[in-house]
């Protein structure tokens, strides 16, 4: 199952990294979410619908860098908790994060502008 969105943050940061830090961890909270209501309708969809593992792609590799070492300096305590989170479910093995480039990235032709 693929998932895509588009929403406005919902807090304002401080570089292009904390941005995307902070669109990863609300889409593993949604991700976990759809994963709960799949669950929840197992006896109607089979059970074999829902792994233990979400796949995200992600095209700045500063971010990825951030949450699976402990690299980078956080400027408040709010993006430190979010990367905890996201380093957490990393080491528990329920989230995968894989590079992408930008061209590679099939929400970023819906998003972002068209050239000439």
């Amino acid at each position: 199952m693929v998932h895509e969105a588009c929403q406005k943050q919902k807090i304002i940061t401080k570089s292009s990294t904390e941005a995307e830090l902070v669109a990863l961890l609300d889409y593993l909270v949604e991700g976990e979410l759809i994963e709960e209501f799949l669950m929840d309708m197992g006896s109607l969809m089979g059970k074999d619908l829902v792994t233990n593992v979400h796949q995200v792609y992600q095209d700045n590799q500063s971010v990825k860098s951030q949450v699976k070492t402990d690299g980078g300096n956080m400027r408040s305590r709010y993006m430190n908790v979010r990367r905890e989170y996201v380093k957490e479910r990393l080491a528990t093995g329920e989230v995968e994060i894989e590079y992408k480039p930008t061209a590679c990235m099939l929400a970023d032709n819906l998003t972002k502008a068209l050239g000439g």
